[in-house]
């Protein structure tokens, strides 16, 4: 699995997405997932897609598999 980047600053009501890929054993493209630590300061789509709803620090976990990165 490979992430764009790994931090993020951003400012209230601003978004990125962060391209993210995670391929199987057989070459195949693999399914990504996504996991917000902190809802109230985040939210995170299905393509990786962040948005900042105030001030503060979060955590997103990304996973494809069996790897999984924050």
């Amino acid at each position: 699995m490979k992430a764009a980047q790994r931090s993020v600053r951003l400012l209230r009501g601003t978004s990125i997405t962060i391209p993210t890929y995670a391929y199987a054993a057989d070459g195949k493209k693999g399914k990504v997932t996504w996991k917000n630590a902190k809802k109230s300061v985040t939210t995170v789509t299905k393509v990786g897609r962040i948005t900042a709803k105030k001030a503060g620090t979060a955590t997103i976990t990304v996973k494809g598999g069996t790897k999984s990165g924050t």
